[in-house]
């Protein structure tokens, strides 16, 4: 039987992390329901299992903007549910909608219905549509989310616009250096051991890895083979993740830009959850699966300053999980009783900021990446020809 590693709330607000045997994330939520505790997160443990198939997930963007037109066209839920899962052409995300549909029948929340399939909707979207059953407006919930996943969506499309461009001219670069050193510089070698040419050193090196790659082609396939497995497996272990975080933070040149937008991510999430009327510990716990594990701590830390009786602001700042600015904006906002707002001016000036730095990042990197690359591919391809110069220059008269 499947293990899986649950993250739940007590009615104290007290947040534990255990390991449950159960037969399917749906047997967790039934045992939270006995059991009168609340799931926040329920995964799967990766090693209770092999290979498994992850269903895709809809787009919740698309399924949301259905929801929200339905519902305010003044259908009932169960209606609407009934109507999403009959356009559905998908067969696992028709019976998703089914399975809600069919547990909102027999009596249950929408929210509850969709923590059964913890594969298919985030613990922060549940959250808001808990928020939109608690204030009875869920049409409204759902386009603040909608407003807050086309934020995210907007900076997603910055990063990535700024980053592919880089990407391309490198992986092009690499192949042709690649190319140059597999291929070319093999065949090279072979015409130089033939004339027993006096070489310099670089050039030497440069032929002599030819020789070792020409009479050793497993290993050097072994050796490129096992670079992308070496960083997948690196990147999957969490002290190597908790441990580059903390680098980026305590770097000089990236660290307060990498912070800056941490804090867009979490202020815009708390901003939606404390705004839909998500109590502040919780949406706190929530927001913070956003955050890398370094600033989740420091989170949890925060919450046990605020049920202890500090404001949210005093204990962001002793947590150091905020930036100057964003610190003064939600003073302004516990001040004037509108935090939510400032969570998102908050997130506002950090995007814009970010905005600003990766345009002026890709106009220096571009460039100085194809300088780059041209020196490591003229540098061979001088070092390969250069003996035929020497070689012709010695046959003049």
């Amino acid at each position: 039987m499947p293990k899986f590693k649950v993250e739940r709330m007590y009615k104290d607000g007290r947040v534990e992390k255990c390991t449950l045997v159960a037969e399917s994330a749906a047997a967790v939520n039934s045992l939270a329901r006995v059991e009168s505790w609340t799931v926040l997160n329920v995964t799967q443990d990766a090693q209770s299992v092999g290979f498994s198939f992850q269903p895709k997930r809809p787009s919740l963007n698309l399924l949301s903007q259905e929801l929200q037109t339905l519902l305010e066209a003044g259908l009932s839920l169960p209606e609407v549910l009934a109507a999403l899962a009959e356009r559905e052409s998908h067969a696992l995300q028709r019976i998703m909608l089914q399975d809600i549909q069919h547990a909102v029948n027999q009596g249950q929340s929408l929210s509850a219905a969709m923590q059964l399939h913890p594969d298919y909707f985030a613990p922060l979207y549940i959250a808001t549509i808990r928020s939109g059953e608690h204030t009875g407006d869920l049409p409204m919930v759902i386009g603040r989310y909608l407003r807050y996943s086309e934020q995210m969506d907007e900076l997603k499309r910055k990063l990535l616009s700024a980053i592919t461009y880089p990407t391309l001219l490198l992986a092009v670069g690499i192949a042709v250096v690649l190319f140059l050193l597999i291929y070319l510089v093999p065949r090279f070698s072979v015409i130089y051991e033939q004339t027993g040419s006096n070489l310099s050193l670089p050039a030497t090196l440069l032929l002599q890895w030819g020789v070792w790659s020409k009479e050793h082609p497993a290993l050097l396939l072994t050796g490129m083979l096992s670079i992308p497995a070496l960083v997948t497996v690196a990147w999957r272990n969490t002290n190597f993740r908790h441990t580059l975080a903390t680098k980026l933070f305590e770097s000089r040149l990236l660290g307060r830009h990498w912070r800056s937008f941490n804090t867009s991510r979490y202020c815009r999430s708390l901003a939606l959850l404390v705004g839909g009327g998500i109590p502040l510990t919780q949406a706190m716990h929530l927001a913070s699966g956003l955050l890398p594990t370094l600033l989740a701590e420091s989170v949890n830390q925060a919450i046990e300053d605020i049920k202890r009786g500090r404001k949210l602001s005093d204990a962001l700042a002793q947590a150091d999980l905020m930036t100057p600015l964003a610190l003064r904006l939600i003073r302004a906002g516990e001040r004037s009783g509108d935090v939510s707002r400032m969570l998102e001016r908050a997130a506002d000036f950090h995007d814009r900021e970010l905005a600003h730095l990766l345009e002026r990042a890709g106009k220096l990197i571009e460039p100085l990446l194809m300088l780059f690359i041209g020196l490591m591919i003229g540098t061979i391809v001088v070092l390969m020809y250069l003996p035929i110069f020497e070689l012709a220059g010695s046959l003049r008269p």
